[in-house]
């Protein structure tokens, strides 16, 4: 079965990323801490999730498993492409 992918992702399933903070500092969303910065992963899914965060934003959050196999769900503000 395949789960099809939203039309609001701005990454693709597979897409290498590194995880990083928003930049101009978005507070409301909170932020990494320095030693988690850059950690590189792969986008593994895409759900169009509520940020009560945000004043309920509507938006993509994806699941990232990072290089040490740790697993992050993050909004496309706290990733960035490695290559595309």
């Amino acid at each position: 079965m395949t789960i099809e992918w939203p039309d609001e992702a701005t990454f693709a399933r597979g897409e290498r990323v590194a995880l990083t903070t928003p930049d101009p500092p978005r507070p409301e969303l909170g932020h990494l801490g320095e030693e988690i910065l850059g950690t590189r992963g792969v986008v593994l899914d895409c759900a169009i999730e509520a940020d009560d965060r945000d004043g309920g934003r509507v938006g993509p959050v994806y699941h990232v498993e990072t290089e040490d196999g740790s697993p992050w769900r993050l909004r496309p503000e706290f990733l960035v492409p490695l290559a595309r």
